[in-house]
């Protein structure tokens, strides 16, 4: 049973390096390939502002960046920059869930009924413990009784 836990596991970071692997080798081919004429590269500019101010997500700059006195040349291509792998970082954060949900899908398959409820059970009740520990003002909910026994017991 341990032994197709690896498996999968393993699986799953050979499909991750994978899928680095092969956005490492396009973005080398697309470096080679930007040799565009100015025309080209005026209306890929105003394609990518407009598209950087619908995105907000992205376009931040980076710890330590608003200090550096940077132009608003270097600004726009940082958050260019930004937006293009962060687009692929969410496109591959969504394939990494996908591959986690999988995951226990398949070690929860190789459980038996009675394990598939107990397992059902530990997750409700962690839940409802964490649900249960903090009240609307972010404060433990612990009974003032069980606070006099815990203060009893340091005395």
């Amino acid at each position: 049973m341990t032994g197709r836990r690896v498996v999968v596991c393993l699986s799953g970071l050979v499909l991750v390096s994978a899928l680095m692997v092969s956005l490492e080798a396009q973005e080398k081919s697309r470096s080679r390939s930007r040799k565009a004429t100015a025309s080209e590269k005026t209306q890929a500019k105003a394609e990518s502002d407009e598209t950087a101010r619908k995105s907000s997500a992205w376009r931040r700059l980076p710890s330590g960046y608003a200090a550096l006195k940077l132009s608003a040349k270097q600004r726009e291509e940082i958050y260019s920059a930004r937006e293009e792998y962060g687009a692929q970082i969410d496109q591959l954060e969504q394939e990494i869930l996908a591959l986690r949900e999988k995951m226990m899908d398949e070690c929860e398959d190789v459980l038996t009924s009675t394990q598939k409820k107990a397992l059902a059970s530990a997750r409700q009740k962690k839940a409802s413990k964490s649900s249960a520990s903090t009240s609307e003002s972010g404060r433990s909910t612990r009974s003032t009784s069980s606070k006099k026994k815990s203060t009893a017991s340091r005395k």
